[in-house]
């Protein structure tokens, strides 16, 4: 199955719908209120994944399945995300006296690396490898002669669960007043576009065993993996640190990118293995 959205998350989608409808066809009670619950903006604000986490249905829940793409394995841990945004304020001046203005551009690198040097980026994990720390944005500049007075510079850290973004920002405004103390007339400032922090389940959970098992009974090849994107859980979990696991049909390395496709077996697989976790577990 080939579009934009195949893997990332129409398969997941899919997959959910033909579990409910299996259950549904049972015409029996379950022994355990089961949801299942869709939401938007999934890419950007996260507004569906705000206003579930308020809902009873989440709130009650003793498990969550996250049906994001995991190409069938059992994803126990994602990364957390930052995303910073900094705007320099510099002082114009020519480029063959440099001396005489700010370069904002210079400075927009110089926290970049004081903020690098400042986190953990040697510590790793199994399933998540390390911290990173990206510029995904770095923009400035008038002319070719001229020393620039304005950038825009957005930093995309991914984060380990022992890394806290309270921490990180707080060192970033650290940073801040240090190359404004340091260079007079040199204005920072700094916005945070995103913010949702790491998760994960220790690999021996009940939960963990119990998706497994049931991988084992459909002949579905049994493994644990990281998740490196963000889904909806960074914002549900933290609520209530609720058991979770992020599984689902389709390989997210081809999410977000052209011809993008997902195996229809795939989605038929995650199907009955969602099915099969609700017969076991709420019937």
């Amino acid at each position: 199955i080939y579009g934009r959205g195949a893997v990332d998350m129409k398969s997941g989608d899919t997959a959910m719908i033909a579990a409910a409808l299996n259950v549904l066809s049972l015409n029996e009670k379950p022994k355990k209120p089961i949801s299942f619950c869709f939401t938007a903006d999934e890419e950007n604000g996260g507004i569906g994944a705000r206003a579930l986490a308020e809902e009873d249905c989440v709130k009650n829940a003793d498990v969550l399945l996250i049906a994001e793409p995991s190409d069938e394995y059992i994803g126990v841990a994602e990364k957390g995300a930052l995303w910073l945004k900094l705007i320099v304020s510099g002082r114009l001046a020519h480029s063959s006296k440099p001396a005489e203005g700010i370069n904002a551009i210079e400075n927009a690198i110089a926290f970049r690396n004081r903020l690098s040097a400042r986190i953990d980026q040697n510590s790793e994990d199994k399933y998540l490898g390390r911290t990173t720390l990206a510029i995904t944005k770095l923009q400035g500049g008038v002319s070719e002669n001229m020393i620039p007075d304005q950038a825009e510079m957005v930093l995309d850290i991914r984060t380990l669960k022992n890394i806290k973004h309270a921490d990180i920002l707080e060192s970033a405004e650290k940073i801040i007043k240090e190359l404004e103390t340091e260079i007079p007339g040199l204005l920072i400032t700094l916005e945070v576009l995103n913010n949702r922090p790491a998760l994960g389940i220790n690999d021996d959970h009940d939960l963990v065993k119990t998706a497994g098992k049931i991988r084992a009974r459909l002949g579905i090849e049994s493994g644990c993996k990281g998740i490196f994107f963000y889904t909806d859980a960074s914002l549900i979990i933290p609520r209530g640190e609720k058991p979770f696991l992020i599984i689902g049909p389709g390989d997210d390395a081809l999410a977000h990118k052209r011809d993008e496709h997902v195996t229809a077996g795939s989605v038929a697989r995650m199907a009955e293995f969602y099915t099969e976790y609700l017969m076991e577990t709420c019937y």
